[in-house]
């Protein structure tokens, strides 16, 4: 359950833009904000993170995806009644573009497989093209050898 201090963190001024309240850290008690991913597997999903940082300089570990947001908040007190229900639809909310983003990368990686198994098929094929000419290379040194044997010869005859 959140503290009295807590409680007076989730006013309106931190969740005017933000659809959910933002909490202190449940690791350092740092300030935990709201952003929006410009990853291409994971656009404009939100997610809430610290901004603290730990002693060795890197980022603190707090972080969620909105739907597991959502469900910390629910989980541990911070919202009540009605608003449990509203998140639990943002969360679902979430894990729908989630599930939707992970689709659009499979298709995507279907897409580059089947390219890769084109490039891969074309340079089987050049291989049995360059064995292919090999074998005449090969052929074309035994014909150019004995041709030369042969002039050697008819050079000693003419001598």
């Amino acid at each position: 359950m959140p503290s009295s201090s807590s409680s007076s963190l989730l006013s309106s001024s931190n969740t005017a833009s933000a659809e959910l309240p933002l909490i202190p850290c449940k690791l350092c008690n740092g300030v935990v904000i709201e952003r929006v991913s410009k990853q291409p597997e994971t656009t404009s999903r939100k997610f809430y993170r610290c901004r603290a940082k730990k002693t060795d300089g890197s980022q603190c570990d707090f972080f969620h995806w909105q739907a597991s947001y959502a469900v910390l908040l629910i989980k541990d007190g911070f919202v009540s009644g009605d608003r449990r229900l509203e998140l639990l639809m943002i969360a679902l909310n979430d894990h729908g573009k989630a599930v939707e983003s992970l689709t659009n990368s499979i298709r995507e990686m279907k897409k580059k497989l089947s390219n890769l198994e084109l490039v891969m098929e074309e340079l089987d094929n050049v291989k049995k093209s360059m064995k292919a000419a090999m074998v005449e290379i090969e052929e074309n040194k035994k014909s150019t050898a004995a041709a030369l044997k042969l002039f050697h010869i008819i050079q000693l005859f003419h001598h």
